[in-house]
């Protein structure tokens, strides 16, 4: 059975645009995924609302700060076989797209050397990655130009816009595959940021279409 741990934020989560209450395991993209890959795949679900790269909630602290709780996710769900990683809306209310680089930077070195990083235990037996580091780097879909959540004469929009070309140049400087997920999914215009329940559709079967032909490519 392949492990895929699935981290990220509240599009992760299965946040409903404009209320908050999470979407159900037939909706959210990580449990699509799952039902379209079947039993020979464990999709695990780490998203946060509110999750950065590498920034603290000026309230919540650093739960919400995705390096620091990288090492928590990678020892909860070990020995993994990949990881999907799609952060940086978030860090818009923190910084520009030239931050989120370096924020997404930091966090996708640390996956990538995670078993150097995060040690395993003292036997050497029980290994965060299966075999080598496998990781693919995700950009978030683009934040809706017209929202509520964007006051600031459509900053964050803008932004999001960035953060594409920024997470594909970390998976190049990296050597990690990339995937845009604005590719194939949108947010919704209820609020701007969150998916709604076709995009979430669109998104998992993408996914599972992704994540098929990296296991393809493993075995070749």
């Amino acid at each position: 059975m392949k492990r895929i741990l699935c981290y990220g934020d509240s599009n992760t989560w299965g946040f409903t645009p404009g209320c908050g209450v999470r979407f159900d395991e037939n909706t959210r993209w990580t449990k699509i995924v799952q039902k379209i890959l079947g039993d020979e795949y464990e999709i695990i679900e780490d998203g946060i609302n509110g999750r950065t790269t590498v920034w603290d909630h000026p309230y919540l602290g650093s739960y919400v700060n995705g390096y620091k709780g990288l090492p928590f996710s990678l020892f909860r769900a070990k020995p993994i076989d990949l990881v999907v990683m799609m952060l940086g809306t978030n860090d818009i209310i923190y910084t520009d797209a030239e931050g989120t680089y370096r924020g997404l930077y930091k966090v996708a070195k640390a996956l990538k050397n995670a078993d150097s990083v995060f040690e395993g235990d003292s036997d050497g037996s029980k290994n965060i990655f299966v075999h080598n580091p496998d990781v693919l780097l995700v950009a978030p879909v683009v934040s809706s130009e017209s929202t509520i959540s964007d006051p600031d004469g459509g900053f964050r929009y803008r932004e999001s816009r960035k953060i594409i070309e920024k997470t594909k140049q970390v998976a190049e400087a990296l050597s990690l595959p990339f995937f845009d997920a604005s590719s194939v999914a949108a947010a919704s215009n209820v609020d701007g940021i969150h998916m709604d329940e076709e995009n979430h559709l669109k998104l998992g079967k993408a996914f599972a279409e992704e994540i098929r032909k990296h296991f393809s490519k493993e075995a070749i």
